[in-house]
């Protein structure tokens, strides 16, 4: 299991799930929910039963409130909790070295603290070659070029 995280560490303000979550199941089941899957993709069964996993994680009540509210979605993403900016803070070359090690994208993002979606994104970056996309608030693209460079060429 996981670290639990205490909900003073939570940014609930960055992520609309996690409130909705927290107003749903309380905040003890939202923050269990969070050290299990935070950061990934998590199954929502059709059917909530004792040993399906939502249930396993949060229990049988909570489960079934989650799937009545999301149960036409069968994946839903869980953030980490963490806000914006945290993933600006991801080391690539520690990301390199735990791909090269076999480990998969989702036990990356685990371990590191970030979604699985961001390891992909930083995995796509390294396999292609590609220099990290500009990323928060007034990141400026890197393909862009600068207005008077390109007037300089023109």
């Amino acid at each position: 299991m996981a670290t639990a995280m205490k909900t003073a560490e939570i940014d609930w303000r960055a992520s609309g799930v996690l409130t909705e979550l927290k107003l749903l199941i309380g905040t003890a089941a939202t923050l269990k929910l969070i050290a299990e899957r935070g950061g990934g993709p998590l199954y929502l069964p059709q059917t909530v039963t004792a040993d399906c996993e939502l249930a396993r994680i949060v229990g049988l009540e909570d489960a079934a409130r989650i799937v009545a509210r999301w149960g036409g979605r069968r994946i839903l993403e869980i953030p980490t909790g963490h806000g914006y900016g945290h993933t600006a803070r991801i080391d690539r070359g520690q990301v390199k070295a735990l791909l090269d090690q076999g480990l998969s994208k989702r036990r990356i993002a685990r371990a590191l603290g970030c979604s699985s979606r961001h390891v992909r994104t930083i995995a796509a970056e390294i396999a292609t070659g590609r220099e990290p996309a500009g990323r928060g608030r007034g990141a400026e693209p890197q393909r862009q070029l600068d207005l008077l460079d390109w007037l300089a060429r023109s």
